[in-house]
């Protein structure tokens, strides 16, 4: 997940385009309709997901808030599920500089080939020695 929505409620209060919720998606307020902004959001279901989940996310961003990463994250981890939460320094709504679009491909990459290719059961570790990446991705194209 990247710069996730995972609360409609919440997401009015932290967002730098409230307005945008009534003029153009829901045509209404939370207030209007709780109950429905509720369960349009994924940390309605949190507890019903068995897929690990990595969310990266802009430290800075002002459309979609960090904090709407952190509730995800923070429902799914009291539940025991298996989410990782990474956030990048200086990036807003997706990320423009170079070395946090290369450390969001090569997480995103190792993540899928993890559980899909490789079919393990435990999350990637979370360090990345981005160094070691760029000499192999260098020594495959000579």
């Amino acid at each position: 997940m990247f710069v996730g929505v995972t609360n409609q409620l919440s997401k009015f209060g932290t967002t730098d385009i409230s307005n945008e919720m009534n003029l153009v998606h829901a045509r209404s307020y939370p207030w209007d309709k709780w109950q429905w902004y509720l369960e349009r959001s994924p940390i309605y279901w949190a507890g019903q997901s068995e897929t690990p989940l990595l969310i990266m996310h802009g430290k800075d961003d002002p459309r979609v808030h960090p904090a709407q990463s952190m509730e995800l994250y923070r429902y799914m981890k009291v539940q025991g599920k298996d989410v990782r939460l990474v956030y990048y320094p200086g990036e807003g709504h997706g990320n423009r500089k170079v070395a946090a679009q290369y450390d969001y491909s090569l997480r995103l990459m190792r993540w899928m080939d993890n559980y899909l290719m490789e079919g393990k059961k435990e999350m990637p570790a979370f360090e990345i020695d981005h160094a070691a990446k760029l000499k192999e991705v260098k020594d495959a194209n000579k």
